[in-house]
């Protein structure tokens, strides 16, 4: 298996773990394929250059042999090249893709957090409309109790009235 400078395969680059996003598999599928394609081509460079140098020449086939290394040389070092360039854009890619992973994950904890406040709010504001609700429940039942004896009271007071009448008169028939 082919490794890039940092010591990873090329199949950490194509076993990333993201959120199944498929615009990113999908470009990570043409990228597979463009690599493999590209692998394809050096190694039958390889093999054509292995099988291509096992002849005798005379000092124009020595020329012609060189001249064709020269050109293998220039296309493995473009193929190269071309590896490269691809490897660096599928880490690329892969780093931008684990930012945005990370940027959502935090917006995501950012909404809950958020979340969490108002439902705490509303708790309490539903705590404090309780706590008032128990409030008016006393002081409706203290002001019925202040009625009643209010009524109780008013209700003596006038059996009291009648008895005093009626000792005035025998208060006065005595005398």
């Amino acid at each position: 298996m082919a490794s890039n400078n940092n010591g990873e395969s090329l199949d950490d680059f194509f076993n990333y773990n993201g959120n199944g996003d498929t615009e990113m598999a999908q470009e990570i599928s043409n990228l597979k394929e463009q690599l493999n394609s590209m692998q394809q081509t050096l190694y039958d460079m390889q093999s054509s250059s292995i099988t291509g140098g096992n002849f005798n020449m005379s000092s124009s086939g020595e020329s012609q042999q060189q001249e064709k290394k020269g050109q293998e040389n220039k296309s493995k070092n473009g193929a190269n090249e071309s590896l490269n360039q691809l490897l660096k854009q599928m880490h690329d890619f892969r780093n931008q893709a684990q930012k945005q992973q990370e940027q959502v994950q935090q917006q995501v904890q950012k909404s809950i957090q958020e979340a969490m406040s108002a439902l705490q709010q509303a708790n309490e504001q539903i705590q404090s409309n309780q706590a008032l609700t128990q409030m008016n429940q006393l002081i409706d039942q203290a002001q019925q109790q202040l009625n009643g004896m209010g009524q109780q009271g008013g209700e003596q007071k006038e059996k009291e009235k009648p008895d005093q009448k009626s000792d005035q008169k025998s208060d006065q028939k005595n005398k």
